[in-house]
């Protein structure tokens, strides 16, 4: 620890904590003086910042005279006893486990790194304990996935099929093991040992038991797991095939609202073949991690009004597709009468900037997505200014430097006509890498724009251009004709006089 300053403290309070006696002495002294919040401040850096082991265990005895229950939790969680205290240490003992609060009373058997016995038969003397008690045995393990599992499959085959334990007792205990950040560290898939695979193949091993615990417990306490567990551990490859097979449609639909879980197969399953009994599964597959390819997007199209409808209305709730599709999506809901619903465009344009800006977002490694995931929409744009979607609007044909992809106009079909400019662009990748800068820009987008995004409701910069451009040749035409009255009248006015 060191000598000038305690890291986490106020300043005021770091002398108090100098590894030395007169240290320690001093903040004795000063200790029944100090309030509650300085007092659980001190005794949590001690969690940190080793004093030398008698110094302090001197302060945590002194806490445990503290009126607040906490403040003695915190002083008696960090003491330890061995059958060869002598009675000093012992009196200590009996202090804590005759504690009111049973925070305090139960927190010896508190251990990070204790271990619970992998055999179910010691199972009954782990629920023979007051519920508290068993509570605090499990709050600072790390670890002991597969012991844990056991413990509580146990614990579903007896002690609650006997009416001994509750659905409730069974939840804290599992809630208590994996809501805390130990857990989270010990089981993060993000690290990983490099020198010792058999720890790596325990916690893969941990994990996978935990997975299968999900369909032995009661349906309302199996949630505290599904929304907890870790996809793909150590040496584990994910979650049991007969795991996700065997969940209920409320069960896998708390899966899959998951960011983290990828099942990216699983998810275009439920969407293109789920029947009535994964209803929600399906509405929750759709949220993250899943994308159309351009083609079925192009069959959603070609559905009957009303079951298009609702299929886009599904997709409004989805993270990940890609920019045109949103930008699609929008555009068809203003373009068929009766389609249009205002909650769907703003979430499909939520959505749409979303995805924009995580994907221009620096550092997040997704440069090559983002160039093509720009140019797929500038090529939808270009293709919505050749084929309009409301039928009666006159298209424009790309020109000049991008007449080539003319040919790749399919009239009244907007879609198709995007799918054949983006394969003829492909197909001549040598010519192309010079024509980006004349395709449309994208507000928000594209190097040098000012910020602000373009939702996928307004209309794109390349067909403003072309109204813009309507207009002024209307304009010309009126004066035109104004010019062609007056000179009329001029004449006549010549002629009568």
């Amino acid at each position: 620890m060191p000598n000038d300053k305690v890291a986490g403290l106020p300043e005021h309070l770091a002398p108090l904590l100098q590894p030395t006696p007169s240290g320690v002495a001093k903040l004795i002294a000063a200790w029944d003086g100090l309030d509650t919040e300085s007092q659980i401040l001190i005794l949590t850096a001690l969690d940190k910042d080793r004093l030398p082991a008698y110094l302090n265990e001197k302060i945590r005895i002194k806490a445990l005279g503290s009126a607040n229950a906490y403040v003695r939790y915190l002083g008696a969680r960090g003491l330890y006893f061995s059958r060869d205290d002598g009675e000093e240490k012992k009196v200590v003992r009996q202090r804590i486990e005759e504690d009111p609060d049973p925070l305090v009373r139960y927190s010896i058997l508190e251990s990070r790194w204790g271990l619970l016995d992998r055999d179910p038969k010691h199972a009954d003397a782990f629920f023979a304990l007051p519920h508290e008690a068993r509570l605090a045995r499990v709050r600072s393990l790390e670890g002991n996935g597969e012991a844990v599992a056991n413990l509580i499959a146990h614990a579903v085959d007896h002690q609650l099929m006997e009416g001994k334990l509750s659905e409730m007792d069974l939840f804290e205990i599992l809630s208590d093991y994996v809501n805390r950040d130990e857990f989270r560290a010990w089981y993060d898939p993000n690290t990983l040992s490099r020198f010792d695979g058999g720890h790596e193949y325990n916690r893969g091993r941990d994990v996978e038991a935990l997975w299968r615990l999900v369909l032995k417990l009661p349906e309302g306490v199996s949630y505290v797991l599904i929304e907890r567990l870790p996809y793909e551990v150590g040496l584990n490859t994910g979650i049991p095939e007969e795991v996700i097979a065997g969940m209920t449609d409320a069960q896998l639909a708390a899966l899959l609202y998951r960011k983290d879980i990828g099942l990216k197969n699983l998810r275009r399953q439920l969407f293109f073949n789920s029947d009535e009994k994964r209803i929600r599964a399906r509405d929750a597959a759709i949220c993250y991690n899943f994308n159309l390819d351009h083609s079925e997007f192009h069959q959603i199209l070609t559905k009957p009004a009303k079951e298009k409808t609702e299929i886009l209305g599904d997709l409004s709730f989805a993270h990940h597709l890609s920019l045109c599709i949103y930008e699609a999506i929008g555009d068809v809901l203003m373009s068929e009468e009766g389609m249009y619903d205002s909650s769907i465009a703003e979430s499909v344009n939520d959505h749409f900037k979303e995805k924009l800006g995580s994907l221009k977002a620096p550092n997040s490694g997704h440069s090559g997505w983002y160039d093509s995931e720009l140019e797929s929409l500038k090529l939808y744009r270009l293709a919505k200014t050749a084929v309009p979607w409301k039928k009666e609007e006159k298209g424009y044909a790309p020109s000049e430097d991008l007449e080539f992809l003319s040919k790749g106009v399919v009239e009244g079909d907007t879609w198709s006509t995007f799918m054949a400019f983006s394969k003829i662009w492909a197909e001549q990748r040598w010519r192309t890498k010079t024509l980006k800068k004349h395709l449309p820009r994208i507000a928000g987008g594209d190097e040098g724009e000012t910020e602000g995004m373009q939702t996928a409701l307004e209309i794109s910069l390349g067909e403003f251009s072309m109204a813009v451009t309507r207009v002024q040749s209307n304009l010309d035409r009126q004066k035109l004709f104004l010019y062609v009255v007056i000179s009329l009248l001029v004449w006549l006015l010549i002629k009568l006089f």
